[in-house]
C-alpha cells in the first residue's frame, strides 16, 4: 500500500475531518462495489436459504447432509444455487 504525506498546515480542523471522512468513505465504497462484482447472483448464502424457507440455518445445514438439497465451497463459504432452491421452493409442501 503506498503512503501519502499530507500537509496540514493551514489546514482548520474542520477541514481536516472533512478530508478524513471523505478519504475514509470513498476507500469504503471502493471495498463495497469489490466485494459486490466478486457475489455471484447464481449463488446464494445458508441465511438466505433459511430465509425463503422460514426455517433455521442448522435445519439447512442438516437438509444437505441428508441430500435435499445441495450445497458448494465458493471462496472458503458455503453456497447454494438461487435456481435449485426456488424451484425446490415451489415444489415443496408444507410437512415435508
Amino acid at each position: 500500500m503506498a503512503t501519502r504525506t499530507i500537509q496540514i498546515e493551514s489546514t482548520t480542523l474542520d477541514e481536516l475531518v472533512n478530508k478524513i471522512t471523505t478519504e475514509v468513505t470513498q476507500k469504503l465504497d471502493d471495498e463495497k462495489k469489490r466485494r459486490d462484482a466478486k457475489h455471484d447472483p447464481r449463488f446464494i448464502s445458508p441465511l438466505e436459504v433459511a430465509q425463503i424457507f422460514d426455517v433455521s440455518v442448522t435445519t439447512v445445514y442438516n437438509w444437505e447432509s441428508k441430500g435435499i438439497i445441495t450445497g458448494y465451497r465458493i471462496g472458503g463459504r458455503k453456497r447454494y444455487q438461487k435456481d435449485e432452491i426456488l424451484k425446490a421452493a415451489t415444489v415443496a409442501k408444507p410437512g415435508e
